[in-house]
């Protein structure tokens, strides 16, 4: 996983929290309640900032993984979203591979700007 492009990585682990949660059903098509994709944007925005701060190297191993999970879950009762909804909204992406990665440049652009708003503002 260590020569994986980051984009890879993070659909990886859009793909493992959405693994977590629920087991996948074969043959399943109706997608239910899919999330409004600006509010998906939002939530996966949060999510990958928890990933990073779990994952770095000034965490606890032995509880990152439970402590991500209760991130991952207050992300979505922050945004009131039942972890049906989001499931629903993983497997229609993953069904979708170009709105997918669509989803991916917009918050991959979008985190690109917020950092370099804050390196304008260091630079002050």
């Amino acid at each position: 996983m260590l020569f994986l492009s980051s984009k890879v990585k993070k659909i990886l682990l859009v793909a493992f929290i959405f693994n977590l949660f629920t087991a996948c059903k074969a043959g399943e098509k109706s997608f239910g309640n899919v999330i409004h994709k600006d509010t998906f944007l939002v939530v996966l925005k949060e999510i990958h900032f928890y990933n990073a701060y779990y994952n770095s190297p000034h965490r606890n191993r032995f509880y990152q993984d439970t402590l991500y999970i209760k991130a991952v879950k207050s992300v979505l009762k922050k945004h009131n979203i039942k972890l049906s909804e989001f499931k629903n909204t993983i497997e229609f992406y993953l069904s979708n591979p170009k709105e997918f990665s669509g989803v991916y440049d917009t918050l991959i652009s979008g985190t690109l700007e917020d950092i370099a708003k804050l390196e304008a503002r260091r630079a002050k």
